[in-house]
C-alpha cells in the first residue's frame, strides 16, 4: 500500500526560502562569484589550498585558465558553501567540471567529479554511491529527517542532490499546463504504509528537447539510499491549421425534384 502527497513546493515554505516560490518550474539559487557574501568568501578562502588538493586528487588543475565557479545556496548544507566549477573550454572535445563542499568553520573539504572534458567519470556523479555519501554527510540528519516528512521541504533536499552532481535542475512544482511536459509529474512525495522508505520525485525540465525524472529514495531519517534518473522525449505537438475545407460551396439551389410514395394499406 502507498499513500500519494502532493505539494507544489514541498511542503510549507518560508517566504525568504531560496526556492522560487510564485512559479513554476523552480529552482535552488545561484549566486555568481561577485555576489557572494563575505562569511562565505572567507570560508572559501580559508580553505582554498586543501581545495586545489582535493581537486587535483580527482584530476582538476585549479592552476589552469580558465576556470569558473558559482555558489548554490541550499539550505540543506548550513554547514558548507557548494560551489559548482566550470572550465568550458577544457579540452578540444568540452568542458570540465565538478562541485566542492567548503566547510564554513574548518574541516574536510568534498569534491565530486562530474566532467572531464566533456566526458562523464566512470559512473555519472548523480549514480555514484561516492555522491550519496558526500550528500548524507554534508546534510544534517536532523535537518533530513524533518525535510523528508510530509510536511517538510522534501523538493527542496532532492534539488540539493541534483546541484551537488553538478545538475541545475529546474523541476515542475506542479503538473504543467505546457502540452510538451503534459507526461512530466509535478513534485511527489510518496509515502509507503508498510515500510519505511520514501521516494521523492521531481521532474527536470531545463533541457531543451526533453525532461528527466529525478527518483530519490530516502528511509525516515532522510538518508538518501537509491537514486534513478530517466529520461523522456517532449510530447510531440501537431499544430492543425483551420480552414475552409476545399471545394465549391453553391447557393441558392432548386427544389428536390420527386415524388413521394406512400406504402399501400395493409388489406384488413
Amino acid at each position: 500500500m502507498i499513500a500519494l502527497l502532493l505539494s507544489p513546493l514541498g511542503g510549507t515554505a518560508q517566504v525568504d526560502s531560496l526556492l522560487t516560490q510564485q512559479q513554476t518550474p523552480f529552482h535552488l539559487r545561484q549566486v555568481d562569484r561577485q555576489h557572494i557574501s563575505r562569511a562565505a568568501q572567507a570560508a572559501i578562502a580559508a580553505s582554498w589550498n586543501l581545495l586545489k588538493q582535493k581537486a587535483d586528487f580527482f584530476g582538476y588543475n585549479l592552476s589552469a585558465p580558465g576556470w569558473h565557479y558559482v555558489q548554490i545556496e541550499s539550505p540543506d548544507t548550513p554547514g558548507y558553501v557548494m560551489l559548482q566549477f566550470h572550465r568550458p573550454h577544457a579540452t578540444s572535445t568540452g568542458a570540465s567540471a565538478f562541485t566542492a563542499l567548503i566547510p564554513r568553520h574548518g574541516g574536510n573539504v568534498w569534491v565530486v567529479p562530474v566532467l572531464y572534458g566533456g566526458a562523464i567519470p566512470w559512473k555519472s556523479a548523480s549514480s555514484m554511491k561516492y555522491t550519496r555519501e558526500v550528500f548524507n554527510h554534508v546534510v544534517p540528519e536532523s535537518l533530513a529527517r524533518t525535510s523528508i516528512r510530509p510536511s517538510g521541504n522534501w523538493s527542496q533536499l532532492g534539488l540539493t542532490f541534483t546541484s551537488l552532481a553538478g545538475d541545475d535542475a529546474v523541476v515542475l512544482s506542479a503538473p504543467s499546463n505546457d502540452l510538451k511536459w503534459i507526461k512530466a509529474p509535478g513534485a511527489t512525495l510518496f509515502v509507503g504504509t508498510r515500510h519505511s522508505y520514501r521516494t521523492v520525485e521531481l521532474s527536470d525540465v531545463h533541457q531543451s528537447g526533453s525532461y528527466r525524472v529525478w527518483d530519490f529514495t530516502f528511509d525516515a531519517d532522510g538518508r538518501l539510499k537509491a537514486v534513478h534518473v530517466s529520461t523522456h522525449a517532449n510530447a510531440k505537438i501537431i499544430r492543425v491549421p483551420t480552414q475552409t475545407p476545399p471545394g465549391t460551396v453553391l447557393s441558392h439551389l432548386p427544389e428536390p425534384q420527386g415524388k413521394v410514395i406512400h406504402p399501400a394499406p395493409i388489406p384488413q
